[in-house]
């Protein structure tokens, strides 16, 4: 760690999330004290000076979420209230003072506690639960989801496993992947189930690699990371491919007294089916998920964050210990912890 930084967010409260913008020059934090604080990046001072404390919800808020540069200063939160609050600045407003940033929707359709939020990074600038009916104005939003999961993450690439997020936590304490099709979530794989609770999850950026890392906090204590290959033809059926995936059936017989199932996926012209007769069937290997590593360096303290950095080479986690950690991996392809910031230790250093 080349330097500390210590911000005065004057929470009346435990501080449950922080989260920079794009750029890095800003930052929000939220907490038990249901209030919203955001952070603007001083250049000459080299200080976090207050933008505005806003009192966001009626609950605590647990999570902040920011939408990417190009919809303007938007900023999404979420509370134990059962509402997401989606906030626009206004630029016309003095900084530091009440009313700069303005609340432009309430999202009131949950009927549970809402701990994880997260804007696509794909152009459309849909969210992953609610989807804007105007883009410009962003106050009408559509549910368009409601299994309920803890802790979700987007995928950071537009070329490799576009529109797929990561859901963790859901029912059953499952991760899973899911894409976005016709405005539709299709389940691609799931890729792990726990006995624990899962408390955070994030995909990492692939920057060029052929396949994508996944990491997992769970309150086990454990950091679980796993890399997914993705292949975006796996969920279109070919008209030349076998249906029913099985080497061992060499029965060519085609009745009439096929489901109907069958009938709807594909219809198959004759002579199609006289060429796959002829030569091997060409299968499309669907996308699947191994576990790379599992770390634990505290076991009996739940882990709560996970974030990998800007190239997908670093992973730092935080949890109930008081403890940040820095995971790499060494030219053995094992994750070893690299380094290990204290919150007890920074505060009495700062004392």
């Amino acid at each position: 760690m080349e330097k500390e930084f210590s911000i005065p967010v004057n929470h009346d409260d435990f501080i449950h999330d922080v989260a920079y913008n794009f750029y890095g020059t800003r930052l929000a934090t939220c907490g038990s004290d249901r209030s919203i604080k955001i952070w603007d990046w001083n250049k000459q001072t080299g200080l976090w000076v207050l933008n505005e404390s806003i009192s966001a919800h009626d609950s605590s808020v647990l999570k902040v979420s920011w939408a990417h540069p190009e919809f303007g200063q938007v900023l999404a939160s979420c509370s134990l209230d059962r509402t997401v609050k989606i906030w626009i600045e206004q630029d016309a407003a003095v900084k530091g003072s009440t009313g700069r940033w303005k609340l432009a929707a309430t999202l009131v359709e949950s009927t549970a506690a809402i701990h994880s939020i997260a804007f696509a990074p794909d152009s459309d600038g849909t969210v992953r639960f609610y989807s804007p009916t105007e883009a410009v104005s962003l106050r009408n939003w559509t549910a368009t989801d409601s299994d309920g999961p803890l802790c979700v993450s987007w995928c950071k690439s537009r070329f490799s496993a576009p529109n797929m997020i990561v859901v963790a936590g859901s029912k059953g304490n499952r991760v899973r992947v899911f894409q976005l099709i016709a405005m539709r979530c299709v389940e691609v794989l799931e890729i792990d189930k726990y006995d624990a609770h899962v408390l955070d999850v994030d995909w990492a950026p692939s920057m060029g690699r052929s396949f994508h890392l996944i990491a997992t906090a769970c309150a086990d204590g454990h950091i679980r990371i796993y890399k997914f290959c993705a292949l975006e033809d796996s969920l279109f059926v070919h008209e030349d491919s076998d249906l029913d995936h099985d080497d061992d059936d060499d029965d060519d017989d085609v009745t009439g007294e096929e489901s109907s199932d069958n009938e709807s996926l594909a219809s198959i012209p004759e002579e199609s089916k006289d060429k796959s007769q002829a030569k091997p069937v060409d299968k499309t290997p669907a996308p699947r998920a191994e576990l790379v590593a599992d770390l634990a360096a505290e076991p009996t303290a739940p882990v709560r964050h996970v974030r990998w950095n800007s190239t997908g080479t670093l992973l730092v986690s935080s949890g109930d210990d008081g403890v940040t950690r820095v995971w790499r991996m060494n030219i053995n392809g094992d994750w070893r912890e690299s380094a290990v910031v204290s919150a007890e230790k920074s505060s009495a250093a700062a004392e």
